[in-house]
């Protein structure tokens, strides 16, 4: 079995990845944003709910998530 560490930093990847194909959409911002707070990451977590939200005011995962 993976280690937690690893198990976040492959979650990471993938994220940045979705991001990287589908920049239009908030859900690749949100899902970054709970990594980076999974990893204790808290400020950059914010950046990402933000990019979300600038994307689409009023996207609740965000707003949840800041």
């Amino acid at each position: 079995m993976l280690d937690r560490k690893l198990q976040l930093d492959i979650r990471i990847v993938k994220f940045q990845d979705l991001i990287g194909r589908k920049p239009d959409r908030p859900f690749g911002y949100y899902g970054l944003g709970v990594q980076y707070m999974l990893s204790g990451k808290p400020n950059m977590a914010d950046r990402m709910f933000t990019q979300a939200l600038n994307m689409k005011p009023g996207y609740m995962p965000a707003i949840l998530g800041k």
